[in-house]
């Protein structure tokens, strides 16, 4: 690895196990190349530690300087695209839920070891979806009693990040 491809995230006021505010942690990652689809690679967490200087009759001096500390060990970490979404069919069924919704696009995944799993969601209702190509996945309407207005209609490979369709669904 070359300097330069690596790259430092900051996380700031992490509370740790003891009740204790540690200022800054760092993430250390390698930098994915852009047209790589994605794929594991394994990163070192650590912590910077800000230590002012003393001079010799102990006073501080007038500047401090960091010190980065990673630990050893090193964490798995997947990087994915985020699916693009061109097409749901159908964009309306019963409000009592169980209409079966395809979703078209690209990029779509299903890796259990690195927790990619296809979610939809409609309005504020999270559905786990079924994974059948890198194309399409299948998401089951859930129950829901608002027929006045179209809710709009999300995706998730991790179901915590979202990425707006552009698309909406109607009860009826």
């Amino acid at each position: 690895m070359t300097e330069g491809d690596l790259r430092t995230f900051e996380h700031r006021d992490h509370k740790i196990a003891n009740g204790e505010i540690v200022k800054s942690i760092y993430v250390e990652t390698p930098l994915p190349k852009i047209s790589n689809l994605g794929g594991p690679v394994y990163v070192s967490v650590g912590q910077k530690i800000n230590i002012d200087e003393v001079d010799l009759d102990g006073k501080n001096s007038t500047h401090n300087t960091d010190n980065y500390y990673f630990s050893n060990s090193l964490v798995e970490y997947y990087y994915y695209k985020n699916p693009v979404v061109t097409k749901i069919e159908p964009t309306s069924g019963l409000k009592e839920g169980g209409t079966p919704i395809e979703v078209s696009g690209a990029w779509f995944d299903l890796k259990l070891q690195y927790g990619l799993v296809p979610h939809c969601k409609i309005g504020d209702k999270i559905i786990r979806g079924s994974f059948h190509s890198t194309v399409r996945i299948i998401c089951i309407t859930p129950p829901n009693d608002n027929i006045v207005n179209p809710l709009p209609v999300k995706i998730s490979l991790n179901g915590i990040n979202w990425v707006d369709t552009g698309f909406t669904f109607s009860y009826y």
